[in-house]
């Protein structure tokens, strides 16, 4: 039998086999992790951070290499027996391919863009040297399917140089882009609301003039650069900018690419306050904005609801000669059709309706409405434009299934009051159906030291309304599962969700037609699992 073994061995040349199929399944975990990076915004420190706190190193292929090294210790065979290591090799070829890729197995699929391609690439080359010099022992089999994560990463790093002056090309080109086509930069930023807000401003100002604004969540250097080079036109006369940041300097950044002539500020709250460090910070950073603005000598002027003016970086901004006061609003309700307005201007009350949901957003509304009127746009074309805005995707998103079934996607819910107003028209369209009231979330994320009280606080909340809590990844929210569960009713029921997927498949098999269903708040797959490897 051995010397069949061995003339397989020696037909296909074990030394290449055996690296052949060791590279194919480091090519496969380099994808894996490829794409975690991706998702944190290829951030080396954050990707180690995630890869060490979830403890993400192999275990599958690890766990079969060291139960063929036992079992051929305890049979008394050579530690190099080719049949071993044949056995090993077929262990792990089956657990890659059995393995969901991550380009079209995810939330959120890894996107080969040119960056991702060039990261690869590197680490790949990294690699070459360690399979060609490697023995063909099991023991250096692990350690090289354990080293893809820091190979990855040293990828990256090389990497980062170029990445640099790539940047700083598109960058170069936007500028004379923007340069050349002169439209005027309104900069839309804020804890949450901005995207929102940034539908809602740039569906008013289409119907006045030609303008062009970032979809969905584009809010970085690249991906405004993207769609100024990409979307940009000459006859665009306005041109709207969501601005997001991570960290103080992030709007400056933005406001330097993209300097705004006017703009507005719509919260300021503990969103990414984990990475800011303080609500101080996120108020610094955020009025950023509103400095840029002030020094553009083309300015128009800045906007923000009253209530920002007590934090000590808006208190100078109030008192500017630039402040355009927000118009007043005098009644905002919530119904199962829709957002109803009162506007106050001088002496007239227009009474405006937008088909969307959330009564935080009557706030947006009027502030989008008082940009458009510095703007030049006629409150009648405002109110005939907002009667036919459309709901922004994944917030507050309702929908209807063919089983009659109410769906309320609140995905993009990153903060304590967007959730508190999700589970309100949660409650709403329950009560008015007359059905149960279903919750799938996995709280909020990025909270720092706040992660807690929060935590407890909209736990206490949904438990007011709710008839059915799903919590997906209760491990991270443990203080929410906590308080959920002390103050639940008889008639109320708590499951716990491994993942958004399980929640899922209980709701495929529990649903009834008078249903009401939220999901509020929807983990990237960084923060929901760790790879099943």
């Amino acid at each position: 039998m051995n010397m069949g073994f061995t003339l397989l061995a020696t037909i296909f040349n074990f030394n290449v086999f055996f690296k052949t199929i060791v590279s194919f399944v480091f090519f496969k975990r380099l994808l894996t992790y490829l794409h975690i990076l991706q998702q944190d915004t290829y951030s080396t420190s954050r990707f180690m951070s995630w890869f060490f706190r979830n403890r993400a190193f192999d275990r599958y292929m690890t766990t079969a290499i060291f139960i063929c090294m036992t079992i051929g210790w305890l049979i008394g065979t050579d530690p190099n027996n080719i049949v071993q290591k044949l056995i090993a090799l077929s262990a792990i070829l089956l657990l890659s391919i059995s393995q969901k890729s991550p380009l079209n197995h995810a939330k959120k699929c890894l996107v080969m863009t040119h960056r991702a391609l060039r990261i690869l690439s590197v680490s790949l080359l990294l690699y070459i040297p360690i399979i060609i010099t490697s023995d063909l022992k099991l023991t250096t089999l692990i350690l090289i399917i354990q080293s893809a994560p820091f190979t990855l990463a040293i990828g990256n790093l090389i990497t980062l140089p170029l990445e640099t002056l790539i940047q700083r090309k598109h960058l170069k080109l936007a500028k004379e882009t923007l340069s050349t086509l002169d439209p005027i930069i309104i900069g839309i930023t804020g804890s949450y609301g901005k995207t929102s807000m940034k539908h809602i401003l740039g569906h008013i100002l289409s119907k006045y003039k030609p303008t062009l604004y970032t979809p969905g969540s584009v809010n970085t250097p690249m991906g405004i650069c993207h769609v100024i080079q990409n979307k940009l036109q000459k006859n665009h006369h306005f041109f709207i900018v969501e601005m997001g940041a991570y960290h103080m300097g992030s709007i400056a950044k933005l406001c330097a690419l993209t300097p705004p002539s006017i703009g507005a500020v719509t919260s300021i709250g503990p969103c990414h306050l984990e990475r800011f460090g303080s609500m101080e910070n996120i108020a610094t950073g955020k009025s950023e904005l509103l400095a840029a603005i002030e020094a553009n000598k083309n300015h128009i002027g800045f906007s923000f609801p009253k209530e920002l003016s007590k934090l000590d970086a808006f208190k100078k901004y109030i008192k500017s000669n630039l402040m355009i006061t927000p118009l007043a609003c005098t009644k905002k309700e919530q119904t199962v059709e829709g957002i109803t307005v009162h506007i106050k201007e001088n002496d007239t009350t227009t009474e405006i309706k937008a088909p969307i949901y959330g009564l935080h957003q009557a706030d947006n509304i009027v502030l989008a409405v008082t940009i458009a009127r510095k703007l030049g746009a006629s409150m009648e074309l405002i109110k005939s434009a907002l009667y036919s805005l459309k709901q922004v995707s994944a917030r507050l998103e309702v929908s209807q299934d063919t089983n009659h079934v109410t769906w309320i996607n609140d995905g993009f819910n990153a903060n304590p009051e967007g959730f508190k107003q999700a589970i309100d028209l949660l409650s709403q369209f329950g009560n008015h159906k007359k059905g149960r009231k279903i919750l799938i979330t996995p709280g909020i994320i990025e909270l720092g030291d706040q992660h807690d009280e929060v935590h407890a606080k909209i736990a206490k909340y949904a438990m007011l309304h709710v008839d059915i809590l799903i919590i997906v990844a209760p491990q991270r929210i443990d203080t929410f599962v906590r308080t959920a569960e002390l103050i639940k009713k008889d008639k109320q029921t708590i499951l716990k969700a491994f993942s958004f997927a399980d929640a899922q498949k209980w709701l495929s098999t529990h649903l009834i037609k008078s249903d009401t269903v939220l999901i509020a708040n929807d983990l990237p797959d960084v923060l929901e699992t760790r790879p099943n490897i």
